[in-house]
């Protein structure tokens, strides 16, 4: 612990300084185009970039509709809720039902897909849709949206004789606009250029993917940004107004720590002395805590490789990368403190290339100006542009989530996520507000091989797709168990849309569902020690 607070230190005076900037300007980013150093290319004479699991994307989804027959298609603009089993595709009945919600007061709507009965010998010549309550007709045509209210309603074909039923069904919900209020702190380090970088976060895109996740109940966000500097702690050098610099070697969650003991002080402080049955959590603030982070500086000491003849290798176990990182990332290497054969203190920029030998093992190296690096032990290799990491014990996990608990019920929590290179990030951070919102970690089941807007976001396999839905998902064990991918936990399922318009997060709710507190509870855990 000592140790890392003086590099923390340490790297606060000397590897942020303007100086240091100035002299990181030869880096070639693996992936990168080669400057005029390296002409000739890479010395393998090749490069390909292999899969990244921060770059995936949520892809669009297509049905298979010809193969249901008729069918309730969601139309591209629609603003709200729309869940139709993604099953469908394979087990047509599993399309009897689809779901759909509204804001209070509008409509909801949706694309017919039908077909005439000169086409198809089990279509019919016309259709109607049928208030299961009040006998309301609503004439349904290819190629027209059908506009329904708030109700259930039943799908009728003609076939020149009768009208049949067609056992399908639509459930329309209309629910009134509700906020939910998130304290948002963006870590940018010491600069980092959000509009030329899509996938950065700000205030604007972290609101929009709230309303493309949560708007499906009718909910709106209300995000007060803080300045990170609220969180400072001076005592031990903490100040997030400048870059968060990461030992990948030696990792530890110190910042993240303090940043929280902070948060979950401001929480608990408003229900000192309370009891928990009479808290009522629509008063509280700072529920909700994002910690979103654009830049950070990832370093490696070089001690415990020196003597390897340059061989940068042997980092690969502490997260060293290069090949996962996107072009235009740039490496430097710097001296802390005085060392005969080291670098020196004000640093040099340097060019990382891999060299695969015939037997295929593979080596990495530090270039400056063409020439092969020495370094010294007392020399730390570091980037402050790749890909940027959290304080944790696992610096390169895709989000970290705790959570604020008074007598065992959970008022809120404190999310951290880091940028990454698509949308996948943003829906990480997502998926971890709803745990904050009360939702569990859900089943991939037949959606295991979907990473669309199909997917459900409250899925644990990264990355996540957008959808939240009204009809059961099964609830899933993903925590405590690091030798297994998904545990069911028997009897247990979750209504996603009932449980945020219901307050799930509430004590009456966390109460009154019993099944659902096995999984914050983690009751039968144990039980899931073994790979499936």
């Amino acid at each position: 612990m000592k140790y890392f607070y003086l590099c923390l230190v340490v790297f606060f005076v000397f590897g942020c300084s303007e100086s240091d900037k100035q002299q990181v300007i030869d880096v070639l980013p693996l992936g990168g185009v080669p400057d005029d150093d390296y002409a000739g290319g890479y010395s393998d004479g090749s490069f390909d970039i292999p899969h990244n699991p921060y770059s995936g994307s949520i892809k669009g989804y297509r049905w298979d509709d010809p193969k249901l027959g008729i069918a309730f298609r969601e139309p591209d603009d629609y603003p709200y809720g729309f869940d139709r089993s993604t099953k469908a595709d394979v087990s047509p009945e599993q399309d009897r039902f689809v779901y759909i919600s509204t804001k209070n007061g509008e409509s909801a709507f949706f694309e017919p897909v039908l077909y005439s009965s000169s086409s198809s010998e089990t279509a019919f010549d016309s259709y109607k849709l049928v208030n299961d309550l009040d006998g309301v007709e609503y004439p349904v045509e290819y190629g027209h949206y059908v506009y329904i209210p708030k109700g259930d309603y039943s799908l009728l074909g003609f076939n020149g004789i009768e009208w049949v039923d067609l056992d399908k069904h639509i459930k329309v919900l209309s629910y009134a606009p509700k906020t939910k209020q998130i304290y948002y702190v963006q870590l940018d380090g010491d600069g980092w250029n959000t509009a030329d970088d899509e996938f950065s976060f700000t205030k604007g895109r972290v609101e929009k993917a709230f309303r493309d996740v949560y708007g499906q109940v009718i909910m709106e966000p209300d995000i007060i940004q803080r300045d990170p500097t609220f969180y400072n702690k001076p005592d031990v050098g903490l100040d997030l107004s400048k870059i968060l610099q990461i030992n990948m070697i030696s990792p530890n969650q110190l910042i993240l720590s303090y940043v929280n003991n902070i948060a979950r002080s401001n929480l608990l402080s408003q229900v000192s002395g309370k009891d928990v049955k009479k808290i009522d959590v629509d008063v509280l603030t700072e529920r909700h805590v994002v910690i979103a982070v654009n830049k950070a500086m990832k370093y490696w000491p070089l001690e415990s490789i020196y003597g390897s003849s340059g061989d940068l290798a042997n980092l690969k176990k502490h997260r060293f990368k290069p090949e996962e990182e996107p072009a235009g990332t740039t490496y430097a290497i710097q001296s802390i403190g005085e060392c005969e054969d080291g670098v020196g203190e004000k640093g040099i920029g340097v060019t990382i290339r891999r060299i695969v030998s015939d037997d295929h093992t593979v080596q990495y190296y530090a270039y400056h100006n063409g020439k092969k690096v020495s370094f010294g032990p007392c020399d730390y290799l570091y980037t402050t542009n790749g890909i940027p990491v959290i304080p944790y014990e696992d610096p390169t996990t895709l989000a970290v989530s705790s959570r604020f608990q008074k007598d065992g019920f959970v008022l809120g929590s404190i999310v951290w996520v880091p940028r990454g290179t698509s949308e996948s990030s943003m829906y990480t951070m997502m998926h971890e507000l709803g745990h904050s919102f009360g939702l569990t970690d859900v089943s991939h089941g037949d959606e295991k091989n979907y990473v669309t807007k199909e997917k459900n976001v409250m899925t644990w396999q990264a990355p996540s797709g957008k959808k939240l839905r009204y009809r059961p998902q099964q609830v899933v064990y993903t925590g405590g168990t690091p030798d297994v991918k998904e545990c069911i936990i028997d009897d247990v399922f979750e209504n996603q849309w009932s449980c945020l318009r219901d307050e799930c997060d509430s004590y009456e709710h966390w109460q009154s569902e019993n099944l659902i507190r096995k999984y914050w509870d983690n009751i039968g855990v144990e039980k899931c020690g073994e790979k499936p």
